[in-house]
């Protein structure tokens, strides 16, 4: 099986902001997609500094297995404030994908197989508890969303299925997202 992929992210600092501390994150090489959603507490200014701080460590490391991601993570996150970290790694070649968080950015699969993509608690940068890395199937026809807090979770899920990535993202920090926060997702549609 071989799934055609679509990846929309979106991020948007509070209003009155200028600096995000959310960020969403879309890197691909060969079949392997890595998605990842970053939230780094608070917003503003040092929240994005936890934020920089976890995309350039994702960057330059983002081939290494998932839970070794979040250790070097954690390390490379504990001279700021911290963040919440989501990430996932797709094979389009084969469906198959692993899903790891820490803290509250939350993650929802529609699709033909609803899978529970549970997160640990803890702060990345504050020495959490060893993540999960959870494999799961993604099938065609399905919508993976990554987001972070500053989108409200009561978005209708039922309705985000058979739409282009792009307009379900643009849909959540439109109507979604919170006036009190910042704000970003990631969707992936298969």
């Amino acid at each position: 099986m071989s799934l055609d992929i679509d990846v929309a992210i979106r991020h948007r600092p509070m209003p009155g902001e200028e600096k995000c501390g959310d960020r969403a994150l879309s890197w691909k090489g060969g079949d392997i997609h890595l998605i990842a959603v970053i939230d780094g507490l608070g917003h503003g200014p040092l929240a994005a500094l936890a934020a920089d701080a976890a995309s350039r460590y994702i960057d330059e490391h983002r081939e290494i297995e998932l839970g070794a991601l979040f250790v070097g993570c954690d390390q490379a996150l504990r001279s700021t404030r911290g963040a919440m970290l989501t990430v996932v790694r797709i094979d389009q070649s084969t469906g198959r994908a692993w899903h790891a968080a820490i803290g509250n950015v939350e993650t929802r699969l529609v699709g033909p197989r609803d899978v529970p993509l549970l997160t640990t608690p803890g702060i990345v940068g504050a020495r959490p508890r060893n993540v999960q890395v959870r494999p799961f199937e993604l099938h065609p026809n399905s919508t993976l969303i990554l987001y972070t807090d500053g989108i409200s979770s009561r978005f209708p899920i039922e309705r985000m299925s058979g739409r282009r990535a792009s307009a379900i993202a643009d849909e959540l920090l439109q109507e979604h997202a919170k006036e009190h926060d910042d704000a970003g997702c990631a969707v992936i549609v298969s």
